[in-house]
């Protein structure tokens, strides 16, 4: 599962044979440019959770 969590997050990776494979990608993208931390583990009821770190809310 570990090397399954790494490649998600890579380039043209897709389950999905229509898939292109940018979704996760341009997640892990938007999360660094960002400062965040994204971490993939398993859910509580199978499956993957993604989990996003560091992020500031601003109140208005």
């Amino acid at each position: 599962m570990i090397v399954l969590r790494a490649r998600s997050l890579s380039t043209g990776y897709s389950t999905n044979s229509d898939g292109t494979g940018f979704g996760l990608r341009n997640i892990k993208q938007i999360a660094e440019t960002h400062d965040w931390t994204i971490d993939l583990t398993e859910g509580t009821e199978g499956g993957a959770r993604f989990e996003i770190t560091g992020v500031e809310f601003s109140v208005e």
